[in-house]
């Protein structure tokens, strides 16, 4: 006959190996969720690279295209700087072919503005930048191969890169016609490849603390550090660089987000083994009432069978 302690291992047998199997079950959940989070962010970063690197691409190629196809223009503007509406003109097609456009300028081989720069629109940076460049012009004697590398001029109210190509004047001078970008188109392709948990930045090639672009903006104000913290570096499962440019791109995971998501795993492996344990308790609880009613008939049973064995006792 089954007895209530018999009862009790076999319920305590059936919890017990439901926790270890819901134990177990979450556990490989949560490596599932791990490996899942990593393919993931391995596919946004080469993906927001490969859209950034075309984008990129393709603005170079179109500053080319412009420098040839207004090349008398230009080229009379590095001779008469001071021709405003030669310069007007030149900045209307601009905007009219490149949306995200912040100015333009023409300088010398070491970087020194020909036109007027009211505003130091050409940094210490630029000016280098352009150096390399105009080195690079004379190394290659095509404009169209030389490259600038990309990277963000931190000019103050200005964060911008630069695209450049060599003024064909038909003179041994190395001018050279400057683009500035805003960083708007970056920052949306950034965010529209971003998904919840998980933040898509540009940092520095030569230096991986900085952050050069994020979705929310450049690193003046995009309203948090602008280099990253140790624990933040050390987080970073994938990267890739930017072909042409001193960018790279990372993903940051909101540990936040992935603690939420695991903990919500442990929550509903609790919340069912309470269930069944509850469930468990109820049938622990019923079947002991039925043994001991059992018990109870069985007593009186035996003592209208064999009233005569009590009455002797």
């Amino acid at each position: 006959m089954v007895t209530r302690l018999h009862l009790f291992i076999l319920i305590t047998l059936s919890i017990l190996l439901t926790s270890v199997i819901l134990i177990m079950y979450t556990q490989q959940r949560e490596q599932e969720f791990s490996q899942h989070q990593l393919a993931i962010q391995k596919a946004m970063v080469d993906g927001a690279a490969r859209d950034i690197a075309y984008r990129l691409e393709s603005q170079i190629r179109h500053v080319r295209l412009f420098n040839d196809e207004y090349r008398q223009l230009i080229s009379h503007l590095a001779l008469h700087p001071h021709d405003e509406t030669t310069r007007e003109i030149i900045d209307i097609r601009l905007r009219e072919r490149f949306p995200n456009v912040d100015s333009f300028s023409i300088t010398n081989a070491i970087g020194m503005p020909i036109l007027e720069d009211i505003e130091s629109r050409v940094g210490d940076i630029c000016k280098r930048d352009i150096a390399s460049f105009a080195t690079e012009l004379d190394r290659l004697h095509n404009s169209n191969e030389a490259r600038n590398a990309i990277f963000i001029h931190p000019q103050a109210g200005h964060y911008h890169y630069d695209v450049m190509a060599g003024v064909k004047d038909g003179t041994a001078n190395r001018n050279v016609f400057l683009v500035s970008f805003t960083t708007q188109a970056i920052q949306n392709i950034l965010k529209s490849r971003e998904i919840p948990g998980h933040r898509l930045m540009l940092t520095k090639l030569h230096d991986s603390a900085l952050i050069e672009i994020s979705g929310s903006g450049t690193r003046d104000s995009m309203g948090r550090d602008g280099r990253l913290k140790t624990e933040e570096l050390l987080s970073i499962k994938a990267s890739k660089e930017i072909p042409d440019t001193d960018w790279v791109m990372v993903d940051l995971k909101d540990p936040a987000y992935e603690k939420t998501y695991i903990r919500k795993l442990w929550k509903e492996s609790g919340g069912i083994i309470m269930i069944v344990a509850i469930t468990n308790l109820m049938i622990f609880l019923i079947f002991s009432a039925r043994i001991k009613y059992a018990e109870i008939r069985e007593n009186k049973r035996e003592n209208k069978t064999y009233p005569w064995i009590k009455h002797k006792i």
